[in-house]
Formats: C-alpha cells, structure tokens, sequence
C-alpha cells in the first residue's frame, strides 16, 4: 500500500489551515474563480468519481456534480467542510475531513481528482505519488502551483530593489520559496518550472501544461470599477494558447494522466473506496461509525460528513 506512516501521524494544527471562507474577492479573485471554472470546464470528461481535493466549502464542487456519477469533497478545514454539507444539496457526494496529501481512499478507484489552490501550500510536492495513486487508469488530475520561474518575479524583484523595497522572494534560489498571506493564516510557496516537473510521479505524463497568472496583481484590482471580468478571463486564456510556454507565466496549471494499469471496479456509493488512513484496509459500518478491518481504527460519520483526521483506537 501506498500510505505513508510519516503523512499519517502529522496532523495539522486548526490555525494553519486556509480559510478562503474569510477572504473578501476581489475583481482579482472573481477573476481568478472564473478564469479556473473555465480551466475545468475544458479539461474534464464525464465519469464515475471525481475528488475536489482540499476543496474548502465547495467553491468549483458543483462542476464536478454535473458531469460525475459520485464526487468526494475532502478538506482538512471542518469549518469549511460544513459549510459545504450545508450548501450543496446532492445524496451524489461524500464530505471527508482528511489531510489531503494522503488520500485515503483506495487505489485506482477515481476517474479525476483535481486540486486547485492548495498545493502552494505544501513547501514540497513529494507526496503527489501518493494522490496519483488514487486515479484508475487513463484518470487525470489538475492542479496548479506559483510558478518562480516566471520573468514576472524577476521584473518584480528588480523592481523592488530599485526602490529598497524588501524583495521577499528569490527569483534565482532553486528550493521552493514561502512568503506569509495574511489572508489564510499560512505560507504561500512558490516553486521553479523545472522542479515541478521532476515532482510528477513517473505513473503519469503531463498532458497539459497551461500558463496564467499575468492579470493576478494589485494594478488589475485598482481597475475593477472599469474591467469586464468576463472579457479579461476570455482574453487570458487566448493568450495561453497563443503563448504556450508555460514556464513564463506565474500561474501554472498541469494536467496529469495517470498510465499505470489497473481499472476500477464500478461501485455503489463513494464510501465503498474509504480506507483506513493508518494501514490502509478497507472499512465496515457500525451504525454512524466506520472501523478498520485491520487494526480496529474508528472514524465518525456526522451527518455526511465523515471525520478522518484523528482516528479512535477500537477494540484489538
């Protein structure tokens, strides 16, 4: 099995987790909402289980209820995760609190998992394998990171020590780099091109690699009385096409295929491919409980919501 026992024991503190719930949009970040409702829209296929992995309250879920049988919506955020339940009325998805770098679900079970603003969160992407893991064969997963190797950072380094402004990030450092955002209490990490795609477990290939990011900044959010958002996100994605190196831009998208063989099993409910977070075994019900086959590990079921970040020890 694919779990790992040094992911399994670190559980993240409440204060650390990002709480988009909080954040007032902007023309930035409403631009930034379209601009990846239509990323998805374009790079997803019908199917039988898809992941919105670290979710939050549901924000893009709704994409992935129309076009898969069964969506799993999974956060480590309860806050978020509940508001979630409370706003997305569908019997079709299941609500996990997990620690989302370790999904724990079984192998080659899902058709699509995506990720979108969460792994600049992790100052490393060692644990992507473990997620891929997930995907039966021919599934894909889409996620995004800040990209350091964009010219943007470089410009906007030069530009800070012209005026003797602190730079904050290293344009030339090659290790993944941290700056605090103040909006969702945690680090932001930006990480070079070239070693995002050494992070791509070697079961998949790149299938797409879309660059954006180049009217993410505080200018475009002075202008938003003026801004067609519409218009700007259209405008936006012409020119990834146009311009495909996506190493230039500060935003970058990938699109993983997953070739590793192995097709899933059709299944009933998306609780059939919950497994244990500690060994991995596959799980029974025990009225709104669910225990480990193996090692008697419990997990609470409140509502549709099921808690897996800190299992109860069962009876051995």
């Amino acid at each position: 099995m694919l779990f790992n026992q040094s992911l399994v024991d670190v559980y993240v503190d409440e204060k650390l987790i990002p709480d988009y719930e909080s954040v007032k949009f902007t023309i930035s970040e409403k631009h930034e909402d379209l601009l990846e409702r239509k990323l998805i829209s374009t790079n997803i296929k019908d199917g039988r289980i898809a992941v919105d992995l670290g979710g939050g309250y549901g924000r893009l879920t709704d994409l992935l209820l129309r076009r898969f049988k069964y969506v799993i919506l999974m956060d480590f955020s309860e806050r978020n995760i509940e508001r979630a339940a409370k706003n997305i009325d569908s019997d079709r998805i299941l609500f996990i609190l997990a620690d989302v770098r370790n999904p724990p679900l079984m192998e080659g079970s899902v058709d699509f998992i995506m990720s979108i603003r969460v792994m600049h969160h992790y100052p490393e992407l060692d644990f992507l394998g473990f997620i891929v893991s997930k995907l039966a064969e021919g599934g894909s997963f889409l996620f995004n990171v800040n990209n350091i190797s964009s010219p943007i950072f470089a410009l906007h380094m030069m530009k800070n020590l012209a005026r003797n402004r602190k730079v904050g990030l290293n344009y030339f450092n090659t290790r993944p780099q941290g700056i605090s955002d103040s909006r969702s209490n945690r680090d932001v990490y930006f990480i070079k091109y070239r070693n995002l795609l050494e992070s791509v477990p070697r079961t998949c290939r790149v299938e797409r690699a879309i660059g954006t990011g180049l009217f993410h900044n505080s200018t475009i959010e002075s202008l938003s009385d003026y801004l067609n958002i519409e218009r700007l996100t259209s405008f936006e994605l012409l020119l990834a096409k146009v311009i495909k190196i996506a190493s230039l831009y500060p935003d970058v998208f990938l699109l993983l295929n997953n070739e590793a063989e192995g097709k899933a099993q059709p299944v009933e409910s998306p609780l059939e491919i919950v497994r244990c977070v500690v060994c991995g075994s596959t799980l029974r019900r025990e009225d709104n409980t669910f225990v480990c086959e193996r090692c008697g590990k419990k997990y609470a079921l409140k509502g549709r919501i099921l808690d897996m970040r800190n299992p109860s020890r069962g009876s051995d």
